[in-house]
């Protein structure tokens, strides 16, 4: 699963299954909420090592919305070249620092009680 961001452009790494030179690569991203497809052509993977790099530009995030799960599909002519999951957050994600996606962030507010019962 990537993790993107609603606004600029990403570069994701991904690793495709059959490894050769590419033309006419399109992109497919699929909202899995609506089921609605949006295709993208002319795509140019770069290649980074075992990995390709390929760049999510703003023009494609226009049409995601933030908290919800996509699925990437990269081919070239009829050969698929992967399957990808796509999350669209703006929470920051960071291991190292315990900052991990928290969906109920913003939504709740904690209630604080000293817990003292009144029995009549």
């Amino acid at each position: 699963m990537k993790i993107i961001t609603p606004t600029g452009s990403q570069t994701i790494n991904v690793i495709f299954r059959p490894t050769a030179q590419f033309t006419d690569v399109t992109l497919q991203i699929r909202s899995r909420s609506t089921n609605k497809v949006k295709t993208y052509s002319n795509i140019l993977p770069i290649s980074n090592n075992n990995y390709y790099n390929v760049d999510i530009t703003q023009v494609m995030k226009d049409d995601l919305v933030q908290n919800n799960y996509y699925d990437l599909t990269i081919f070239t002519g009829t050969t698929l070249l992967v399957r990808e999951t796509l999350f669209v957050t703006d929470q920051t994600q960071n291991q190292v620092n315990n900052e991990v996606y928290n969906p109920n962030k913003d939504k709740y507010k904690p209630v604080e009680s000293t817990n003292e019962y009144i029995i009549l």
